[in-house]
């Protein structure tokens, strides 16, 4: 895996972080449908710039494929800022939802990763997948809300 790689991987985990820490803070302050609307339009603004830099440099790839997939992604995240809202709104602390919330995402993708992708599963994964799971239930265990 290269540097660049990494440091791609490193800001998606501040922004997941800031996402996450921002709809806490909302949350019990904003009706969840009002705060995913928001978090809609707000979201918007740097595609469109992107789009916009990408077209002129006359990058622009798209197929029927990508562009359903990437409507399912939108689909996806929206119905995760929603149901986030709802979550915090619980009273349930960020330290321990989120890494509920995450790992079991995470999870859960890895298995469709190997059931309907083929993607190798080693026995190394497999021990890490079994401690992930005994995380989630210490995680989730460890805090009332």
């Amino acid at each position: 895996m290269s540097l660049a790689t990494i440091g791609l991987m490193v800001a998606t985990m501040v922004g997941l972080a800031l996402a996450d820490f921002s709809i806490k803070q909302g949350s019990g302050r904003i009706s969840p449908a009002v705060g995913t609307l928001l978090y809609a339009v707000a979201a918007l603004a740097l595609p469109v710039g992107w789009t916009i830099i990408t077209a002129v440099r006359g990058e622009i790839v798209l197929t029927r494929d990508g562009a359903l997939w990437a409507l399912a992604t939108g689909l996806a995240f929206s119905a995760v800022t929603g149901l986030l809202f709802l979550v915090f709104a619980t009273g349930v602390s960020l330290s321990a939802a989120i890494p509920t919330i995450r790992t079991g995402g995470l999870l859960l993708a890895a298995a469709l990763g190997f059931v309907v992708l083929g993607e190798r599963l080693t026995w190394q994964y497999a021990i890490g997948f079994v401690l992930a799971l005994a995380g989630i239930g210490l995680v989730a265990t460890s805090q009332s809300s």
